[in-house]
């Protein structure tokens, strides 16, 4: 028969395993929540400079060139066209595709036109359909060549568009 230690020191193999165990568990947990955090900051910033970004392009096609490449319509009709705008501004952003329509997906920027009382040719609205709640929806508007302030939130609406006058061409 086994004679049990009436003295004992130190741990148990068994003990130390569970003890490591548990370590590790909330090692992982820790580790968890930080990466969470790391990818919801880094979404931020990229959406943030990303709409940054590309709303500066516009102005600076409207300063350097006049709206050319970005309206499409003729005399008194002549408008933006989210399909012209969307176009531009995929050739002049690298690895980032901009559509000419909202398709409700996650990570995806797209380009909305809405009527404006001071700019006849309309505002431009670049908008982006966020992975996280903080910019479930973020959009930046240029009008009269000037860019607007950055909304975003998971309360925010996108603006009305109006009907493409390029979607056609």
């Amino acid at each position: 028969m086994l004679k049990l230690r009436k003295n004992k020191k130190g741990f148990t193999l068994v003990e130390l395993i569970v003890v490591i165990a548990i370590m590790a568990v909330l090692a992982g947990t820790v580790a968890g929540v930080t990466v969470s955090q790391l990818n919801k900051n880094t979404d931020k910033t990229n959406v943030t400079t990303n709409l940054n970004n590309l709303a500066s392009a516009i102005v600076t096609e409207i300063a350097d060139n006049g709206t050319t490449e970005l309206v499409a319509g003729e005399g008194a009709n002549q408008k933006y066209s989210a399909t012209k705008i969307a176009a531009f501004l995929t050739k002049r952003a690298s690895g980032i595709t901009i559509n000419a329509t909202n398709n409700n997906k996650t990570g995806e920027f797209f380009v909305l036109v809405q009527t404006s009382d001071s700019d006849a040719l309309g505002s431009i609205c670049i908008c982006y359909n966020g992975k996280t709640n903080a910019y479930k929806k973020a959009y930046i508007s240029v009008t009269d060549g000037a860019t607007g302030s950055l909304n975003y939130g998971s309360s925010v609406t996108f603006p009305t568009a109006i009907n493409d006058p390029g979607a056609s061409a």
